[in-house]
């Protein structure tokens, strides 16, 4: 594979990184392919890797330097979806194989569907017990007897209160999944770009 060949492959593989991180990363290879002097028909690949190889290794160093930025906040749901995509990016870059990639994507994404169901129930409880609370203490006021009212009374805010409740413990759940989430993603891109640094890709 000639430069030219070897450079368009390489942009394509990377036309879903951010525009400066791409550029940088092509401008990079230009001149280091520029500097090898390759002989008249000599392969790129036997000096460097696979176009596929190499936006691999550029992807996971991006993602990690996006993980090692000062301002990166992984309690931000903006911080964690931009190295999700750049781990997801990284993945499809990875020289494996296909159904590999298919099933951690799946698998990834299922383990989404059930947390992200857990926090939907726990929401959806609190916002029920609220708002019967809320109408079983508004119906109190129907009740038959002084003695009656405050019952009823009673029932609806203690039915409210364990709404509540319920609502404080799902922002809960939601920060501790989203914290775990985070974690996952900073740990498998990290463990990627050191992979990638054993191996020597």
């Amino acid at each position: 594979m000639d430069k030219q060949a070897f450079m368009s492959e390489l942009e394509y593989r990377l036309r879903r990184l951010p525009e400066d991180d791409k550029r940088d990363a092509l401008d990079y290879y230009y001149e280091y392919i520029d500097d090898m002097n390759l002989a008249p028909g000599e392969d790129v690949c036997m000096r460097i890797g696979t176009p596929k190889e190499v936006a691999f290794e550029i992807i996971a160093q991006t993602t990690q330097r996006v993980m090692d930025d000062e301002n990166y906040d992984r309690r931000s749901a903006k911080s964690v979806g931009s190295v999700l995509k750049l781990v997801l990016l990284g993945i499809f870059a990875a020289p494996i194989a296909l159904p590999l990639v298919i099933v951690m994507v799946v698998l990834f994404v299922a383990l989404l569907i059930v947390l992200g169901s857990v926090v939907f129930a726990f929401g959806v409880t609190a916002v029920t017990c609220i708002v019967v609370g809320v109408a079983v203490a508004v119906l109190s006021l129907l009740a038959v007897g002084l003695g009656s009212k405050f019952i009823v009374l009673g029932a609806g805010l203690v039915c409210t209160g364990v709404g509540v409740l319920f609502m404080l413990f799902t922002g809960l759940i939601a920060k501790v999944f989203a914290a775990v989430i985070s974690g996952v993603v900073r740990r498998g891109a990290s463990k990627r770009v050191r992979n990638m640094n054993s191996t020597g890709i």
